[in-house]
């Protein structure tokens, strides 16, 4: 499966593109499939990816982790109730 194949089990192809520019451009960090695994994970505990996504690029961050964007938005993350099948 490649990263955009698994960005987009969560994102549209068009966030799912804007992430793999941004950390190919930006960040100069191509994505490799673990690294888009972990993603949508986190992605999916925010709540809403698409949002996500947003935070993740106008903070130039390298990943995404919704601990830091409740710090950041101030808006809690909502905690896993099992786990996430892929």
């Amino acid at each position: 499966m490649t990263p955009k194949q698994v960005l987009m089990s969560v994102l549209s192809e068009s966030d799912a593109n804007d992430v793999l520019e941004h950390r190919r451009v930006t960040i100069k960090k191509p994505l490799t499939e673990r690294a888009a695994k972990l993603l949508v994970k986190e992605f999916e505990r925010w709540g809403d990816p698409a949002g996500a996504v947003e935070i993740m690029i106008a903070k130039a961050w390298q990943g995404f982790n919704a601990d830091w964007a409740s710090q950041v938005t101030h808006r809690p993350a909502q905690r896993a109730t099992g786990p996430v099948m892929m």
